[in-house]
């Protein structure tokens, strides 16, 4: 929960079983085997140890003050948790007698109700079958520090520190905190300036912390008995966020989507003076915009104007990227095709969108497989055409991306905003992050290909295909759509209509080239556009009685980046599916060469 709202410790200590989730977070231990060891752990101390025969006591009073009163007699110290607050460990009997000596001596104590007297020589039966037990489990180097109050030292990058051995001590052995907290703050890793931040269901270690170090220490809970659980955490954000923390706050209200509501703020005001400050790049004065990630690869793009949430783990991301698509280099983009005199946007523009993520999450979440992977925008549905509002000064359009590491994909929902500023959903589509096999299926079938292409084009002089050039084609489509001269890509194509075949090429030269993309919208939508020709302007279709359109696609990958600068060809053959809609691959050629494909 804590990492959600991107709160992550600089260095973690744990007290008694605390120090296994401890462990846990600075990465030595996995979640399965710190689950694993401390369950076993619990079998073997109930299956070896005699219930209710020994108890801890907890004293009021210093090691030195203890040994004060009851001198040389038998005890077992179990926590050093402060210079006033030492545990005692043994059989009743044997406590019962000491408690009422240091009671005798004016030392307050307590008894702990608990089954078993812990880090005493109460669980010596267990010690050599949990060596053996923890000998499986994998013990990886600590990625932050890890403050040991077994022996009062500060551990990073040490794997033979952590292991059977010392799991087996730190059954038996007392907790020192008292130690381990100096020992961090000799080092620097406590200073009077830190904030300690205690997990767990109630503020226990928070005094030991300052007993110890001193009252000035910035000591936080995450839960209190008794207390309401959000009065707990929202007095600890509080003083995080006043400490420096850059604390998530969508993220917090995100399980509360009832109490959301959009607040227009007003942009700031110049008062009585002129400042000129020389714009760089494409940048404005924006209060409250959260600031896009710099430390790493970077989202902003033409069609990416700002992201707006982001969370997660290794296991699942949460991801919120926004444009306006009213801004002046986007806006054009947004009206690539006009149908009956309405303009709309093409699927490209969500297909660069949907890119441009892919490409981000695999750089920041999966750098070492990048390489490895290409991102497939699959399952591309249009539910509802976007249309940018004549006039409009702003109008903003989201991707809401949801990743599962574990399956290597991604749900994008895109959506606008409507006049009552409710979600209004156009699109959606999943990612995959796969392999290059279906590059490989290709290439091995381009002979074929290139051989019907060829049938094709020699098929003209025949009567049995048609050639259309550039000056053709559009017109011919008309009666569908009028295209941006933007989306006008297609230097010929070339149908054969009994089989529904047809090749084009496409070249770039009329697209305008400002911005910054993935790819750009026009070159995806151009691979697209033999598709809708082929079933529209075939011989057997009236465009008076029925028209074709193209509404997403199953799967989209890009094998090499496409150029502006290169001229390619595709290859497309339309079939009438059991679902009486028609569907057809689209191979994309550079050369002899398969750069991408469209499913």
């Amino acid at each position: 929960m804590w990492a959600s709202w991107n709160v992550f410790p600089t260095a973690v200590v744990g007290h008694s079983l605390g120090e296994y989730a401890a462990l846990n977070v600075a990465g030595v231990l996995s979640d399965v085997d710190t689950v694993y060891l401390v369950g076993k752990r619990a079998g073997m101390i109930n299956d070896k140890c005699e219930r209710d025969t020994h108890t801890m006591l907890v004293v009021k009073g210093s090691v030195d003050d203890i040994t004060a009163v009851l001198g040389d007699k038998t005890y077992e110290i179990a926590c050093i948790n402060s210079p006033t607050e030492t545990v005692l460990a043994g059989p009743n009997e044997n406590i019962s007698l000491l408690r009422a000596e240091l009671t005798d001596s004016g030392v307050k104590s307590t008894l702990l109700h608990v089954p078993y007297a812990f880090h005493s020589s109460q669980l010596d039966p267990i010690l050599a079958d949990y060596e053996k037990l923890a000998s499986n489990v994998v013990f990886s180097k600590a990625k932050i520090p890890v403050i040991c109050p077994l022996d009062g030292t500060v551990m990073l990058n040490d794997s033979e520190k952590f292991g059977p051995k010392y799991l087996v001590s730190h059954s038996h052995e007392p907790v020192n905190m008292i130690k381990a907290l100096l020992a961090a703050r000799s080092q620097g890793i406590i200073t009077d300036q830190s904030v300690m931040l205690e997990v767990g269901p109630h503020p226990a270690i928070s005094s030991m912390i300052k007993g110890v170090l001193g009252s000035q220490i910035t000591s936080l809970s995450s839960s209190q008995r008794g207390r309401p659980a959000f009065h707990i955490l929202a007095a600890t954000l509080k003083k995080l966020y006043t400490s420096g923390a850059e604390i998530y706050w969508s993220s917090y209200h995100h399980d509360f989507t009832a109490s959301h509501q959009f607040l227009p703020l007003p942009a700031y005001s110049w008062d009585l003076k002129e400042y000129w400050i020389q714009c760089v790049n494409d940048w404005s004065l924006r209060k409250g915009d959260p600031q896009l990630v710099t430390n790493g690869p970077t989202l902003e793009s033409t069609t990416i104007h700002r992201v707006v949430e982001e969370s997660g783990d290794s296991g699942r991301t949460h991801i919120v990227v926004e444009a306006d698509i009213a801004r002046g280099d986007l806006s054009p983009l947004v009206q690539g095709h006009e149908v009956d005199g309405i303009p709309l946007c093409t699927p490209s523009v969500y297909a660069d969108i949907a890119l441009s993520l892919g490409t981000y999450l695999l750089k920041r979440f999966r750098p070492d497989k990048e390489a490895n992977l290409l991102v497939d925008v699959s399952d591309m549905t249009i539910s509802k055409a976007l249309m940018l509002r004549a006039g409009a000064t702003q109008q903003l359009l989201q991707a809401h991306a949801d990743v599962d590491w574990l399956s290597n994909t991604a749900s994008i929902s895109f959506m606008s905003f409507d006049s009552l500023q409710k979600f209004q959903a156009h699109s959606r589509c999943v990612l995959c992050f796969k392999n290059r096999s279906l590059q490989e299926e290709l290439e091995a079938d381009v002979v074929n290909l290139k051989n019907r292409m060829q049938t094709l084009r020699d098929g003209v002089a025949d009567g049995i295909t048609a050639r259309f050039n550039r000056p053709m084609v559009y017109p011919a489509i008309r009666p569908l759509a009028r295209f941006h001269d933007d989306y006008r890509a297609i230097n010929e194509i070339i149908l054969n209509s009994s089989t529904l075949e047809a090749m084009s090429h496409l070249s770039f030269e009329t697209v305008k080239r400002e911005g910054h993309y993935h790819t750009h919208p026009a070159i995806i939508d151009s691979l697209t556009q033999s598709c809708g020709f082929t079933m529209n302007c075939n011989d057997a279709t009236d465009l008076d009685v029925e028209v074709f359109m193209n509404h997403g696609w199953g799967s989209f990958q890009i094998f090499e980046p496409l150029d502006f600068d290169k001229k390619y060809t595709t290859y497309t053959q339309m079939v009438e599916g059991s679902d009486k809609l028609w569907h057809g691959d689209v191979v994309i050629f550079d050369g002899d060469r398969v750069v991408a494909f469209f499913g």
